[in-house]
């Protein structure tokens, strides 16, 4: 496991340690939905909340009252113990989370959600231990895990959170941030069962990337030792790599950033030079320092190697066009390709840079008033199979459900019990999603001829999946 030492960013203006969030004002509500519950129940879900406030790390209990972390603490009565070695027990089952809320004041905030098991982690109030998925023994290996990121302070800092993939893919789930102050409500995430998910990165990621196809995980490359030293795949840029350094020694790189204009010009040195609106040199960098987005100097650089994941990086001109992104190359980051086309909005975080030209999954609200709501649905694992739907299907007492198909519209049967609506396109693509429906029915009009997935997500989180052809 490797030591992590984060740094907030911001002086965090209060301790709110050993008090109850619920009573504090600026706190607000955590809703988790758990629609994988046909193979998870509530209780198999361990939630995993940590953050920084007044300078210390601290974890977060059921209603999250915020504790510092402490070496001690893996001692302490009821610690985990995984292969040996103790832990502390840091973690709530998501059957006990009614009452959690997130505290006014939190910096570097992670939600970890862990099926299964729950996750062995240590730290104090300095630094943590995360999960390390390039370390085949960590203790945390054989868990499916994915994780929430957040940042807020009450009446100082905008609420701003994310679903990211930087480091893994571990399982689909949806963040919802409701701020009824700024009037803001969107969602990011993956809304698709995550078997659909996995099946996705099997079919469409070329042979060097398969093998970050893993058992309980889907690791970016970054994270994999194929791309690592030694690795199969450790210089699979380089022919890529090469040819830039060659180009712009002759013909220099040109993009625009709105008003501000940049220059790169490879030396006789081999070092990149480069100028206009911001200044920065670089040697050409390695396959494993394009994942890690490391090495890149200030804005120009992350907007250099955002275009090198995405496979644009030979002409200015694509930089800031996201059309073009992982179409130009063969050579991309096919694991972050993915994540883009199954994401809702088409926005992840598949790699550090990912927010370059705003393509990321980051929510950020219009005030440092508490959300109304942060709900996190936890997607299914395994896909509801169903056969073709007739002209006329019949919903079973007061399920939600298709009551009848034209060309143009499909009307739902039941529409006042649906939490929300997902459209999925025939290569698992999320086209859409439709939460608190206003009406039953869904105008299809334009939407080309061919077989689609309509799925339903009653209130008390029934799922159903239903195949439609047009």
């Amino acid at each position: 496991m490797k030591k992590v030492l984060f740094a907030a960013g911001i002086a965090l203006f209060a301790v709110f340690s050993g008090l109850q969030a619920q009573t504090v004002v600026g706190s607000f509500p955590v809703i988790f939905k758990n629609l994988a519950n046909k193979t998870y129940a509530d209780s198999q879900i361990y939630i995993y909340s940590i953050g920084m406030t007044g300078g210390k790390w601290c974890y977060m209990t059921k209603d999250g009252t915020m504790l510092p972390m402490a070496a001690a603490d893996a001692n302490a009565a009821g610690h985990l113990v995984k292969n040996g070695k103790n832990y502390p027990n840091y973690c709530f089952r998501l059957s006990d989370a009614q009452n959690f809320r997130i505290p006014p004041s939190v910096g570097g905030g992670r939600l970890y959600m862990c099926v299964g098991s729950p996750m062995y982690m240590t730290g104090d109030a300095g630094g943590v231990q995360l999960p390390d998925p390039n370390n085949p023994g960590d203790p945390n290996d054989s868990s499916f895990y994915d994780w929430f990121e957040y940042t807020y302070i009450y009446n100082q800092l905008q609420f701003g959170g994310n679903t990211t993939q930087v480091d893994l893919f571990g399982f689909p789930y949806v963040a919802e941030v409701k701020q009824t102050s700024s009037n803001f409500d969107d969602s990011c995430g993956i809304n698709i069962p995550r078997d659909q998910v996995i099946k996705y990165f099997h079919d469409s990621m070329s042979a060097p990337f398969q093998g970050c196809i893993r058992p309980c995980r889907v690791v970016a490359p970054r994270s994999s030792s194929q791309f690592g030293t030694g690795g199969a795949y450790v210089n699979y840029l380089k022919p890529y790599l090469d040819s830039l350094w060659t180009l712009w020694k002759t013909a220099p790189l040109n993009f625009n950033n709105g008003n501000n204009h940049y220059v790169g010009t490879v030396d006789a040195n081999g070092v990149l030079q480069l100028t206009g609106a911001e200044t920065g040199s670089m040697p050409e960098p390695t396959t494993q320092a394009v994942w890690a987005c490391a090495g890149f100097p200030g804005y120009v650089g992350a907007a250099l190697s955002a275009a090198m994941n995405r496979g644009v990086a030979r002409i200015g001109a694509d930089y800031y066009d996201p059309t073009t992104y992982y179409k130009v190359s063969a050579y991309k980051n096919e694991f972050s390709q993915v994540l883009h086309q199954i994401s809702i909005h088409n926005k992840a975080y598949g790699f550090g840079y990912d927010d370059n030209n705003n393509q990321s999954s980051v929510l950020i609200v219009g005030s440092s008033q508490p959300l109304s709501s942060l709900t996190i649905t936890i997607e299914p694992f395994v896909s509801t199979s169903v056969a073709a739907v007739p002209v006329v299907h019949k919903s079973a007492g007061n399920r939600p459900g298709i009551r009848s198909l034209t060309a143009s519209q499909i009307v739902l049967q039941n529409a006042a019990e649906i939490d929300h609506v997902s459209l999925i396109s025939p290569n698992g693509k999320s086209m859409l999603r439709i939460g608190n429906l206003h009406s039953n029915v869904i105008n299809t009009t334009g939407l080309a001829s061919g077989a689609y997935y309509l799925r339903l997500v009653d209130k008390q989180g029934n799922v159903s999946t239903d195949r439609i052809v047009r």
